[in-house]
Order: C-alpha cells, then structure tokens, then sequence
C-alpha cells in the first residue's frame, strides 16, 4: 500500500515538473505570437534584425509556419544549430505534430544538452538584436564537458581486474 502511495506521489511530482518546463516555453511562444498580433510589421523588422535575414525571407517563412512564434523558433533553431531556415522549416513541417523538443533533436540538439534545457525553459527572447550562433550556450556546454572529463578523472577507468558479470563463462 505504501509502495503503491508513494509511486503514485512520484508520478504526480514528475507530471507537475514537465509540466512547469512546458508552460514556460508555451507563455513565451504566446507572448511572441501576442507582440505579433498586435504590431506585424515591427515583429518581422525584429525577426529580420535578430537573425539577419532579409524581410522577403521573414515574410515567406511566416506564411509557411502556422504562427508568428513558429517563424521565430524556426530561426532560432536555425540559429542554435547554424541550419539554414529552410532546412528547419521543412523539419518543422514533417515533424510540428510531436513538438519543439522533437523537432531540436531532429536537428541534432542533444536532450540534456544545455541547449535543449533552453529550448524547454523559453530562454530566449525576441530582441531585435543579432547574435552569434549560439554563444551562451557554447559557454554553457564547455562548463559541462569540463565537468564531465574531471568526474572521470576523479573517479577513473576499472583496470579490468574485476569478475565482471558476463553470463556463460
């Protein structure tokens, strides 16, 4: 009974996690798609500016995409993992149904990866300014792969003296 509590708890606890991360990813695509509505002509000047890509281009990917948010994570996956727009519109295209995270790792975005604990956070904004590929979260996954190389230092390599589990010797 008290097994059967307390995973049921868990599963509860975990349910209301994913669902946090979701919800911030979501409130910010719904607040580009507001800023959208309410002044197109700006929204694509800033989406033009932010990704440098010339207004004929914006204005074609908005009408391939179902949503003004869609336009805006198209390039920013673009962005993320230096794929042309065009490439990650036909990637949404095929895979828009499973959601943003499937579209990612489709592109090569690891789970786990710094990027894609962006990606699910909403970690990003419509700014109007341009940026390099990806340079806060390069920074962000040198700190991981150097975090990782000294936690294999420090706790090293087996030296193969062990039994080991291998059945049938």
């Amino acid at each position: 009974m008290k097994s059967r509590f307390l995973s049921t708890s868990l599963f509860i606890l975990a349910a209301c996690f994913a669902s946090g991360a979701h919800a911030d990813l979501a409130s910010m695509l719904r607040d580009i798609d507001k800023q959208a509505k309410s002044d197109l002509m700006n929204f694509n000047k800033k989406l033009s500016q932010q990704f440098g890509l010339p207004l004929p281009q914006v204005d074609l990917l908005l009408k391939k995409v179902e949503t003004p948010s869609d336009a805006f994570m198209v390039l920013h996956l673009g962005q993320m993992t230096g794929k042309p727009p065009e490439i990650v519109s036909d990637t949404y295209r095929v895979h828009k149904k499973k959601g943003w995270g499937a579209i990612a790792q489709e592109l090569g975005i690891r789970p786990g990866s710094a990027e894609f604990h962006a990606l699910r956070r909403g970690e990003f904004a419509l700014t109007g300014e341009r940026r390099e590929r990806g340079e806060r979260y390069e920074r962000r996954e040198r700190r991981e792969d150097r975090r990782e190389r000294e936690e294999r230092e420090e706790h090293g390599h087996g030296k193969g003296a062990g039994k080991g589990s291998a059945k049938g010797w």
